[in-house]
């Protein structure tokens, strides 16, 4: 017959071995599964965005059951002399002799150590939160990026601020054939801007004038120019339409899980941002932005026209300085990682431009190199962004005509007023009263 070991106390140092047959297992076998610490259960993701989770996870530390003396006492069953069966030993022999096991301090250092395993496990292997079940998956371009992000970053087990970075670079890396189309189209539209414009301003005049015929003769050159060209004239719009909503996408994506907040965050697996939920606090972002987006700004006027479109090109220039300082200082108090996928995205967008404008690519890519502009010299004309001096001084004259334009209009209104009054009074242009 097999002893069966009964503990009386947790905390004493001996337990009794028993021969009794009669002794119920079934005690010892439920505070032995009891001590058993729980595994913590599988993460449940869904490849379909829109599917309803609910994380399940076992967050609870399992707890110890104690025992006093009194439940020892009446847990432990009195057997008498007379009941206990023969068992062959001899008379005198203690049938349940106390046995010696290890000191009370090894036992405490070993339980504590398996519950702090445990603990620590359990929190490795939970997630806090599924973006699901925190209504982040929706049918928006917010929604699919949160997917995106939470796909990524389940499949490759990576830190959250690397899942942000490798999110960003395949979304782009996925809109990189919508920058390709949107470059080729400006490039087929660099050669017949003038005559486009000058089509328009004289399809305005005709409106203007209100002559039908020559606004539809101009209207069928405008659209053998541009089937020459082999463009469509709202193929312009294409780019934007696709590339606006996936970058709006991307910023309320990150910045709604940055707010909520989504505890995941903040543990971003980055020294210098440990919490993305977070401003930056070394300012590093904001800096590094600000500098991108002048180099972008500038690469981009590059190959705009000085003569063609003198607005646009100050316009930007003007979002050079001090339109880039002040952007950057507005993006201070963004949490890190939020800043973290703009910065991602606006350096990818950066290397894009310019592999772009490498000629072998751009053959490649059947893109039209912009023609050189001569000046009235024969020398070729200045490209790109103006100075900021000269900038300045558009941007002052351009408010001082508007300011004298607004004057007149101004003065113009007030007389035709006058000219009114006195007509209703019945006095004349001259001031005398009319009889």
């Amino acid at each position: 017959m097999r002893p069966v070991v009964r503990i009386l106390r947790p905390s004493a140092r001996h337990v009794r071995l028993s021969c009794n047959p009669s002794w119920n297992r079934s005690s010892n076998i439920g505070l032995r599964e009891s001590l058993i610490p729980t595994r913590p259960l599988a993460r449940s993701f869904s490849l379909n965005p829109w599917a309803s989770k609910s994380p399940q996870t076992t967050s609870s530390v399992p707890s110890i059951p104690t025992l006093d003396e009194s439940t020892s006492a009446a847990t432990t069953p009195e057997v008498s002399s007379s009941e206990v069966p023969n068992t062959g030993l001899p008379a005198g022999v203690d049938t349940n002799p106390l046995i010696d096991l290890l000191p009370q301090s090894t036992l405490d250092s070993a339980i504590s150590t398996a519950i702090t395993t445990t603990s620590n496990s359990t929190s490795a292997l939970q997630p806090v939160a599924d973006l699901a079940a925190l209504g982040l998956i929706t049918w928006t371009p917010a929604g699919f990026f949160r997917w995106t992000l939470e796909l990524c970053q389940h499949t490759t087990g990576i830190p959250w601020g690397h899942a942000i970075i490798l999110t960003s670079v395949i979304w782009r890396i996925a809109l990189f054939p919508v920058g390709v189309y949107s470059a080729k189209y400006a490039s087929k539209m660099g050669p017949i801007s003038p005559k486009l414009q000058e089509l328009s301003a004289q399809m305005k005049e005709a409106y203007m004038k209100k002559d039908v015929v020559a606004s539809t003769s101009l209207a069928n050159q405008q659209k053998q120019l541009f089937k020459s060209a082999g463009i469509h004239p709202l193929g312009g719009i294409i780019g934007p339409l696709i590339q606006l909503p996936a970058a709006m996408g991307m910023f309320f994506g990150v910045r709604k899980m940055c707010l909520y907040p989504v505890e995941q965050l903040k543990d971003s697996g980055l020294s210098w941002i440990p919490d993305l939920t977070v401003a930056d606090p070394t300012g590093i972002m904001p800096a590094v932005f600000g500098i991108s987006m002048f180099w972008q700004l500038t690469v981009t006027g590059q190959e705009m026209s000085l003569t063609g479109r003198p607005q646009a090109v100050h316009i930007l220039n003007l979002l050079r300085f001090p339109g880039t300082p002040i952007i950057a200082y507005l993006m201070t108090d963004l949490p890190s990682g939020l800043l973290l996928s703009i910065l991602t995205t606006a350096l990818i967008t950066t290397v894009q431009t310019h592999l772009l404008r490498i000629p072998a690519v751009r053959k490649s890519f059947g893109m039209i190199t912009p023609p050189v502009q001569l000046g009235p010299d024969g020398k070729p004309l200045r490209s790109g962004l103006p100075s900021f001096k000269s900038t300045w001084v558009w941007a002052t004259d351009s408010l001082r005509d508007r300011w004298g334009e607004a004057a007149k209009q101004a003065a113009e209104k007030e007389r035709t007023r006058r000219e009114a009054l006195d007509r209703k009074r019945g006095v004349g242009s001259g001031g005398i009263r009319r009889k």
